[in-house]
């Protein structure tokens, strides 16, 4: 297997990747990660063919890892490790603040390149049935791109701008803001393979994580989400109010040492796994 990067046309032959192994990732979301202003997409080529991913995302200096996939039909060949080792070159290369989402089958891998397990991140699935906001929620547009970019920022302790604005401008996306003498919370849904992702979810308050998803499962209506969400009672007693399911598991990982990244009482939702 020859190892290089996805180029700027090459967005299908990941996304071939992910629906192989039945992830829920749109088109748009290989287009983003590829486009996305300081991110590698790395690429395992067997006779010219994609049969395994890597990415690395970046804010300032913490690196998230994501994309990490092998076709079925190249698995057990040791792809996967070999594609990690090239990735994590090149982010222990710039600095030692790493973290990813593991499934079940990735931890192993993930242990044996030094990751240690941070918690548990519950995937929510279903409708939301979020009752009625009792707070004003605002459709959020570009111009509160800059109000809602300082807000996370306070809020993750990274600059996630970029990566707020490539979603905002989606033409599917829709977006949501609850302002009080500032921004206290916003809210996204956009596209994936199948359900939609209902995230990121970053909120001050209860009463504005539950007007947040009020509002959201008014828009979507009957469309199915995922939510992505580190584990924390509060937090999941509202997601199941508002009538979704945690329908799996996953595990935040951070390497050599248990770190706080992308991770906070007000992150209640993650863009999804390949982003944190």
């Amino acid at each position: 297997m020859e190892i290089d990067t996805l180029g700027p046309g090459e967005a299908p032959a990941g996304k071939r990747l992910s629906d192989a192994a039945g992830w829920n990732l749109h088109l748009d979301d290989w287009r983003r990660m590829i486009a996305y202003p300081d991110s590698q997409v790395f690429a395992g080529r067997v006779d010219g063919a994609v049969v395994a991913t890597t990415s690395l995302a970046w804010y300032g200096d913490v690196c998230w890892v994501g994309l990490v996939l092998v076709h079925p039909d190249h698995q057990r060949k040791g792809y996967g490790s070999r594609i990690m080792d090239r990735a994590m070159d090149h982010a222990t290369a710039r600095s030692d603040r790493i973290g990813l989402d593991a499934t079940d089958q990735g931890r192993p891998i993930y242990r044996e390149l030094g990751f240690v397990d941070v918690g548990p991140v519950d995937r929510w699935t279903g409708t939301v049935d979020g009752g009625s906001p009792t707070e004003e929620v605002s459709r959020l547009g570009p111009d509160r791109l800059d109000a809602v970019a300082a807000f996370d920022r306070e809020a993750s302790g990274v600059d996630r701008r970029d990566l707020i604005e490539a979603h905002l401008a989606a033409d599917e996306s829709r977006g949501f803001v609850v302002e009080d003498d500032g921004v206290c919370g916003y809210a996204m849904t956009f596209p994936g393979r199948e359900p939609w992702q209902l995230g990121p979810v970053v909120a001050t308050g209860g009463e504005t994580l539950r007007s947040l998803l009020a509002v959201a499962g008014e828009t979507l209506g009957s469309t199915p989400v995922v939510v992505d969400a580190v584990r924390e009672d509060r937090r999941s007693a509202v997601l199941e109010d508002a009538g979704l399911e945690a329908s799996r598991s996953l595990a935040r990982m951070t390497y050599e040492r248990p770190r706080s990244l992308l991770t906070g009482e007000s992150l209640h939702a993650g863009f999804g796994l390949q982003w944190g």
